[in-house]
């Protein structure tokens, strides 16, 4: 059984300014084994969730060479990624050297998504002494994964009940097996 996963992907670089909380806009989906509203080009920040329930989220940035300072990626629930009550799931990373390029933040996390139909974006942002930074999306390319877990159970749940329809209440006597009624 597959699970529904949607995979969107920043093909190219994005600049944004040096602090500035800044939602990634996402060029293509590379999987979505889900609806088709889950993302949609012409609003290319925003990712809706299909389904309430639980999500194994992934997300992976490439930063490119920057000055010192603190460099967050998070995933926000809603369409305002400055809201910093609204983060789910964030990683941080503080740079200690001008001359790092290609650092990673990265961060897989479970969260539960209260009602079908929530939108959700991913956050960038980096406090550093720069006046913009440049996130490189070339290699590898930021992506973000968002697959539905929720299925597993109604799955698991429906074969088990399979299982036992297709099989009549048994009763052991002696070393045979009988059916009861």
């Amino acid at each position: 059984m597959a699970l529904p996963t949607l995979v969107v992907q920043r093909t190219s670089s994005q600049t944004f300014s040096a602090s500035a909380k800044t939602a990634v806009s996402w060029s293509t989906a590379s999987t979505n084994s889900g609806p088709s509203s889950w993302w949609a080009s012409g609003s290319p920040t925003d990712i809706v969730m299909p389904y309430a329930g639980p999500y194994l989220v992934s997300l992976v940035a490439c930063w490119d060479e920057v000055d010192l300072g603190d460099r967050h990626l998070w995933l926000s629930e809603g369409t305002d990624v400055t809201d910093d009550t609204k983060r789910r799931a964030q990683d941080s990373y503080t740079s200690t050297d001008a001359s790092e390029a290609g650092i990673f933040s990265r961060l897989s996390q479970t969260i539960v998504v209260p009602t079908a139909g929530t939108t959700y974006q991913v956050g960038v942002s980096y406090t550093g002494g720069a006046n913009f930074l440049e996130l490189q999306f070339a290699h590898p390319p930021a992506q973000a994964s968002f697959t539905y877990l929720g299925g597993v159970q109604a799955y698991a749940d429906s074969v088990a009940e399979g299982v036992i329809a297709a099989y009549p209440p048994m009763a052991r006597v002696g070393a045979l097996c009988q059916p009861i009624g």
